[in-house]
């Protein structure tokens, strides 16, 4: 009887699903714009809007929830949003994990009232190499594997092939 009590119970507590905030950032364009790719799911409230704040819950950027406004699971749509123009204190803040990635149940435009939900996370970007660096890591990188191929001529290592 045990085991049959045991084995319900993990039953039971596996179909309890928790809510889960998924989201990936960069900065680009030149440090002044930050690409964000966000989903949620099992949330305990329909999600209407999601937002980036600072420290102090000021509004950074709004993401479009799209067609999945109101769903318990979704994400933003288009996916990824890219936000341009950001300032230099808005890109510290987002890079050095002072941000913060909050969603909620309250519709944007309504102030309070009915019941409500939220969630968040910690929000930080990560900073990519912008593009017009490439070619001078890949000069460098050939610069590396030149220097290396010559190394080994010195060192009396004969030639594959």
């Amino acid at each position: 009887m045990k085991k049959i009590l045991v084995c319900a119970a993990f039953a039971m507590s596996a179909t309890t699903l928790h809510a889960a905030i998924l989201y990936n950032a960069t900065i680009g364009c030149q440090h002044s714009c930050v690409t964000v790719a966000l989903s949620w799911a099992a949330e305990p409230f329909g999600v209407y809007s999601a937002a980036v704040e600072d420290s102090l819950d000021n509004v950074i950027f709004t993401l479009n929830l799209g067609s999945f406004a109101g769903q318990t699971t979704g994400s933003i749509l288009p996916s990824p949003q890219t936000f341009s123009s950001l300032s230099s204190s808005d890109i510290f803040t987002i890079s050095s994990g002072q941000a913060y990635l909050s969603i909620s149940s309250v519709k944007p435009g309504l102030l309070g009232g009915g019941e409500g939900g939220e969630d968040g996370t910690p929000f930080i970007a990560q900073d990519l190499p912008e593009p017009a660096s490439w070619p001078l890591m890949g000069a460098g990188l050939a610069f590396v594997f030149l220097c290396s191929q010559r190394r080994l001529l010195f060192l009396g290592v004969p030639r594959k092939g």
